[in-house]
């Protein structure tokens, strides 16, 4: 349990964060969700398989956010 909040938890409260931010930032500043992590949403480690789905989850969150608010130049 304690992975997906750090790793997704987390990072949906840093996309609302952000979305309430951008929205106070001038037209001309760039407004981009960024997420780091590692490789664990693109390959299979099987020692790692909560950290994995804790890292494709919040990867998937933060795709989904560029996606919704693309309208609103965020990416």
């Amino acid at each position: 349990m304690s992975d997906t909040t750090v790793n997704i938890h987390s990072a949906f409260v840093a996309a609302q964060k952000a979305v309430e931010s951008f929205s106070e930032l001038p037209n001309s500043a760039a407004k981009t969700f960024i997420y780091t992590g590692n490789i664990l949403n693109e390959i299979i480690l099987p020692g790692f398989v909560t950290q994995g789905v804790g890292k494709s989850g919040a990867a998937h969150m933060i795709r989904v956010a560029a996606d919704a608010y693309k309208g609103r130049g965020y990416k």
